[in-house]
């Protein structure tokens, strides 16, 4: 389901930026055709696009010469663009003064075809940088496994082992990489591609949509470096239990491992049991901690391991619970999430 969701989340995001370059393109081959030529605009005005409510087009009347033949042009920009802001539309108009000279564009294909602005307006930008944060959340979803793939596996008579939900991390790290590229390649193409054709001042609204996404780009940069860092330190925290379903109020005991990739000092490791409303993702209701203090060096390359014992009390708040297990060095701290299978029906009680 999770491939699935992200295949149409990926294609959906792709024809609306395909909407959006196409239109970015066919305009591009517009000016490059155009011829510039003295005219004169007669009249300039906003219409209500036909058939279309609440939407308006720029319209101007203007003529001009080519080989000693007159023509008349209507169009503004080099396409109908229309926007529900009729405010807009007056600022790609309000630079032509009626009576006085100015220049139009003429296609050398066909001089009838002609224009009086180059410009574009909003509505493709804005159809590509909408469609892009859906594709690099589908591109997410399509590099890495996901936590429906983090089943516990039998290993032995009697030992599970389990994955936390981040145990992919040569995955997550090269996803966060690609959505930090393609969304910063994207963004500033496009940015660039409207400040170079905006058809108005620069407003609050292009410098706010700048702002917000130079965050977004900063926050997906961040992660991705974090990430990079994570895996090249170590490799993800294996946790093995007695069963891959569990009980409450019996105790388990937690045996970890892991390899550190770096000379690395441990003081401290500690394990929660967390209560989450309704599934692992959900809002978390309740937290037992088990705290411990650790004095362990380990050299590069060679394997940390521990052991915890641990319960879930049946008068614990929550419906779905996991296992935390935090792993702190003398330089940083790491949590490990593990989604844990309990049997409800061993709920002795009802929970507060």
């Amino acid at each position: 389901m999770r491939r699935i969701f992200g295949i149409l989340l990926s294609l959906i995001s792709l024809t609306g930026m395909g909407l959006g370059f196409g239109i970015l393109y066919n305009t591009e081959i517009r000016f490059l055709n155009s011829v510039p030529v003295e005219t004169v605009v007669t009249d300039k005005r906003v219409e209500p696009l036909k058939d279309v409510n609440g939407q308006y087009i720029a319209r101007a009347t203007y003529r001009y010469h080519v080989s000693d033949d007159l023509y008349f042009g209507d169009k503004v920009l080099a396409y109908d663009f229309n926007t529900p802001v009729s405010e807009y539309v007056l600022a790609v108009i309000e630079p032509f003064t009626i009576g006085a000279p100015t220049v139009a564009y003429y296609n050398r294909l066909d001089p009838k075809d002609a224009f009086l602005s180059k410009s574009i307006p909003y509505p493709p930008y804005l159809a590509i940088l909408s469609s892009l944060i859906l594709f690099i959340s589908g591109l997410y979803l399509l590099m890495t496994p996901g936590i429906n793939n983090l089943h516990p596996k039998q290993h032995s008579a009697d030992r599970y082992s389990f994955l936390p939900d981040d145990a992919f991390l040569f995955q997550i790290e090269k996803a966060t990489l690609v959505q930090a590229i393609v969304f910063s390649v994207i963004s500033v193409f496009t940015f660039g591609n409207y400040f170079i054709h905006v058809s108005k001042p620069n407003g609050i609204m292009e410098i706010s949509a700048v702002c917000v996404f130079l965050l977004l780009a900063s926050l997906l940069w961040k992660q991705a470096f974090d990430n990079k860092r994570r895996a090249s330190s170590f490799k993800y925290l294996h946790l093995e239990l007695e069963s891959d379903i569990l009980n409450f109020d019996k105790e388990y005991k937690a045996k970890i491992n892991q390899k550190l990739l770096l000379d690395t000092k441990i003081v401290a490791c500690d394990f929660a049991v967390i209560g989450h409303k309704s599934n692992f993702h959900g809002p978390v209701l309740s937290e037992n901690w088990y705290r411990n203090s650790v004095d362990k060096y380990i050299a590069a390359n060679e394997e940390f391991r521990f052991e915890q014992s641990f319960r879930i009390d049946s008068k614990s708040d929550g419906q779905a619970f996991s296992l935390r297990v935090c792993v702190q060095s003398a330089t940083s701290v790491q949590e490990w999430n593990y989604p844990l299978q309990v049997n409800l029906s061993t709920r002795a009680s009802e929970p507060r």
